[in-house]
């Protein structure tokens, strides 16, 4: 499990500076993939990560695993949508904040999509005052299958 999720790291060049990279997880083993992120294809220490809502009951272990290089979060919805019986990106964040995550740096968009947009215009424009130039999609497969047909369907670049 950990080396197929090593495997799915991925990644797609989003015009220059911004690098988006996807992490298919599955499971509280394939998090422990993460900790090596990102790949030395990917310059710079600090990245945004979108997580889906998919990963809430891992979130503790995600935050862990990417703590090294995290900078900030963006929340979203998961595959199933939001629904009363099933938890939102809202929810993801609030979990976020009870795990010592700074208000400042956690946001919430309620698509997948959105939520990778909103962390690739952060991390262009630099409007949080940092040099970060990467994003990683964190989520299950068909969560990171919509963003990257949002983005395209571009396959990963090769480094």
């Amino acid at each position: 499990m950990v080396q197929a999720a090593r495997d799915s790291l991925t990644d797609v060049r989003f015009g220059p500076p911004v690098r988006v990279g996807f992490a298919e997880v599955s499971g509280p083993d394939d998090l422990a993939a993460l900790a090596g992120w990102p790949p030395e294809r990917f310059p710079g220490p600090d990245l945004v990560a979108v997580l889906s809502v998919d990963l809430v009951d891992q979130l503790a272990s995600a935050l862990e695993a990417l703590r090294r290089v995290l900078h900030e979060i963006v929340c979203c919805d998961g595959s199933a949508g939001a629904s009363d019986q099933v938890p939102s990106g809202f929810d993801l964040a609030t979990r976020a904040l009870e795990l010592g995550m700074g208000e400042d740096l956690v946001s919430t968009v309620p698509t997948a999509e959105g939520a990778v947009d909103h962390a690739v215009r952060s991390v262009a424009v630099g409007d949080s005052g940092w040099s970060g130039r990467n994003v990683l999609v964190v989520g299950s497969a068909a969560v990171v299958g919509r963003v990257r047909d949002h983005l395209g369907g571009r396959s990963p670049e090769s480094v």
